[in-house]
């Protein structure tokens, strides 16, 4: 069986989270953080472009991109290229990402923003499944927020409790069996 390297295997690693707990916590609720912000932003930006896309117009499908999922199982989803026209000029849309191919010279409805039709959107965009990484970010970001406090306070009832810093007195118990022989 194959040992998996990981970074915890470096004993200088090891030896400094078992030190700095907190800390590592703490720095692991910071990139949580920035990421939620993060896809939130995102997220927040395909909403505003959905919401002024209010025209809409005929395109077609011209080619299929694709990207492979980092399941174990290699799930490949597509997504369509779109070429549509306004005013005679062209321009160009991408459907959401799924897990079939679009056929070439399909027609997909385009909506787009009159004021710049390159702010578009197609039919089955869906930003709202987007919006989950965000959410399990900042849930990762609380859970280990909680954490700290909770590591924190802990510790704290330790350095106040008076009989968990004594020293526990052993008194050596007699041995019985020799006064009974």
């Amino acid at each position: 069986m194959r040992h998996r390297w990981s970074l915890s295997d470096i004993p200088f690693v090891r030896d400094f989270i078992k030190k700095h707990t907190r800390l590592v916590f703490a720095i692991c609720a910071v990139v949580a953080l920035i990421y939620g912000i993060n896809r939130y932003m995102d997220h927040q930006e395909k909403v505003k472009i959905v919401e002024a896309c209010t025209a809409e117009t005929q395109g077609e499908v011209v080619s299929t991109q694709t990207k492979n999922g980092l399941s174990s199982r290699r799930m490949t989803k597509y997504r369509g290229v779109v070429e549509f026209e306004v005013d005679d000029k062209k321009y160009t849309a991408y459907t959401a990402w799924q897990t079939t191919a679009l056929v070439a010279r399909k027609k997909v409805t385009v909506y787009y923003d009159p004021s710049d039709p390159s702010r578009n959107c197609t039919e089955n965009t869906d930003s709202s499944a987007e919006n989950i990484g965000a959410l399990v970010a900042f849930g990762l970001f609380v859970l280990l927020v909680i954490i700290i406090i909770i590591d924190y306070y802990n510790k704290q009832k330790k350095r106040k409790d008076p009989l968990a810093n004594a020293a526990v007195n052993t008194i050596e118990q007699p041995d019985y069996d020799d006064i009974f022989k």
